[in-house]
């Protein structure tokens, strides 16, 4: 993943990929502590290309935008 992203209900905290694997935070069930909170892992979202950056890169002739892909981590307080 090029982008992770934790959903605390609402509050998006991104994360640079390499400090957490995928695998690490987004097993459905698993539980988080932030900012002195608990919440569980509800859902994942993996988000592509869209049609604006697709653009974007045709324009630019950017290959590396055409693989970018966005997980978001979608958590509710326990």
């Amino acid at each position: 993943m090029d982008e992770l992203i934790l959903d605390f209900a609402g509050e998006r905290l991104q994360i640079p990929s390499g400090f957490a694997t995928e695998r690490s935070v987004s097993q459905v069930g698993m539980k988080v502590e932030h900012n002195g909170q608990m919440y569980k892992v509800v859902d994942r979202q993996i988000f592509g290309v869209d049609a604006i950056a697709e653009e974007m890169r045709l324009l630019h002739d950017e290959e590396s935008v055409k693989n970018k892909l966005t997980l978001v981590i979608l958590l509710e307080r326990v």
